[in-house]
């Protein structure tokens, strides 16, 4: 008995992938041209489809690592923004470039006088001197504390 084989790469975007593997027993007959041509066409196109399942399987993969590390950071951005409310003391995110406020604690608020909403929408520059100066005073003479900052002493 004779057996007939034809082998075609599995080439895709100039990486191999595999082989395409044909075996006949001499019995069914002979591969010829034609068939070496046939196996090449569909050699190729399961190559096209196996890089477009690995690329696809590596994207998920990519999806599943963003979701999680997002979700990470989420986390964390919570956790952050919970102590910050709660932290007792005035806070204020301020972008370095463009001196707009990012994040504001409710002290922050109260403290300068101005709404949550509004002072998201405001740079440091347009903090009203007079209005924070007034709930300055407001403050300290409806709490029973003290603030009192004083230079370090060196010694």
């Amino acid at each position: 008995d004779q057996r007939s084989c034809l082998v075609a790469p599995l080439v895709a975007q100039h990486q191999p992938l595999g082989f395409l593997y044909a075996d006949i027993e001499g019995a069914f007959g002979r591969f010829h041209d034609a068939d070496g041509d046939l196996l090449g066409m569909l050699a190729a196109q399961a190559a096209v489809a196996l890089a477009n399942i690995r690329a696809s399987a590596g994207l998920e993969a990519k999806v599943v690592e963003r979701t999680q590390q997002l979700s990470l950071a989420n986390e964390r951005l919570s956790e952050t923004q919970f102590a910050m409310e709660r932290s007792g003391i005035a806070i204020h995110w301020v972008d370095a470039q463009s001196g707009r406020f990012l994040n504001i604690n409710s002290h922050a608020c109260s403290m300068l006088g101005y709404e949550h909403d509004e002072m998201l929408g405001m740079r440091v520059s347009d903090i009203d001197a007079a209005r924070f100066s007034s709930s300055l005073i407001a403050a300290s003479t409806s709490s029973p504390m003290k603030s009192v900052c004083e230079p370090r002493s060196t010694a």
